[in-house]
């Protein structure tokens, strides 16, 4: 029986991923700060440790009792801390790659298509060049997948998962679930001006979950996947989709990008590109095989509709 940390096992992806190793027999220590989420994970199989990824020696302390760690984290909430890791030449996971060194044990990181920025009408493939950018967030995520790649040549099975959009459950982020929160408040769904026909990629929470198990069964050292079930999905349909749910019969309000930001924050800007990657690696490689709703018919038909906001 494997002993796995989950850090991020609180959050959206993380808790489905910690939740799918339970039902494979796995020990799951998983990473909380709070007790309010601490009581939530001992319902679900997990033993709740403290692991906060602001403080990596919290983390470190724990690697010796466990055989896997998967990475389901987000730290790069503002510029600053980005800009302070390039400056550096390390990250918030160097302490923990370095403790891992020579261990052979297992590494998976969750990283995201974030790291393309807007792909324009690029379907990205895991060997596709990053587009240039300025942004420090954008440039550090790309640091941290090279790191942990990287990191294989150090004696550890490193993993890189990279999702795109994710959706299922009821939950996600912007898209869709903030976009059907502002619906359902506002009765109006809104889309970027200009931006109808951008399209992303998309994979259902419990299809990635599926592969995580997959990658930790098959996948070779120092591999990188991205983990799109479906790709071209276009911004109108996503908007009109989430308008029939909603009740509001299909109708959408173009919206400048400014007002997106306001509304959504940060996450305005994402809505506002395309993001497109292939999961074909996934499938020939790992032997993946995404079967859940697509992302429009979860909307619609799924465990978005019913949902009131939140």
């Amino acid at each position: 029986m494997l002993k796995s940390l989950v850090i991020g096992a609180t959050g959206y992806i993380g808790n489905v991923v910690a939740e799918r190793l339970v039902q494979n027999g796995h020990t799951v220590l998983a990473g909380t700060r709070s007790e309010a989420s601490a009581d939530k994970l001992r319902k679900q199989g997990m033993e709740p440790v403290i692991a906060n990824i602001e403080q990596p020696e919290s983390i470190v302390q724990i690697l010796p009792e466990v055989d896997l760690v998967v990475y389901v984290a987000y730290a790069y909430n503002n510029e600053q801390r980005a800009i302070e890791e390039m400056q550096s030449g390390t990250s918030h996971l160097t302490d923990i790659l370095q403790a891992m060194s020579n261990s052979q044990k297992t590494f998976i990181l969750t990283s995201g298509t974030g790291v393309v920025g807007d792909s324009t009408d690029i379907v990205y493939d895991e060997n596709t060049p990053f587009p240039e950018t300025n942004s420090p967030i954008t440039l550090m995520r790309r640091n941290l997948e090279s790191e942990v790649c990287a990191a294989a040549k150090l004696g550890i099975r490193t993993i890189v998962l990279r999702p795109p959009t994710v959706y299922g459950r009821g939950g996600s982020f912007v898209v869709p679930r903030y976009l059907m929160d502002y619906a359902l408040k506002h009765r109006e769904s809104v889309y970027v001006e200009g931006t109808e026909n951008n399209k992303r990629a998309a994979v259902h929470v419990d299809d990635l979950a599926d592969l995580f198990l997959l990658a930790l069964e098959k996948a070779k050292a120092g591999e990188l996947f991205n983990t799109a079930a479906e790709t071209g999905v276009r911004t109108i349909d996503i908007a009109e989709s989430i308008s029939r749910a909603a009740g509001l019969g299909g109708h959408t309000r173009a919206v400048p990008l400014a007002e997106s930001r306001e509304i959504f924050g940060h996450w305005g800007v994402w809505w506002a590109q395309n993001n497109q990657c292939t999961g074909d690696k996934a499938r020939k490689l790992l032997g993946w095989n995404p079967h859940r709703l697509s992302l429009l018919q979860d909307i619609e038909t799924g465990s978005y509709a019913p949902l009131p906001a939140r």
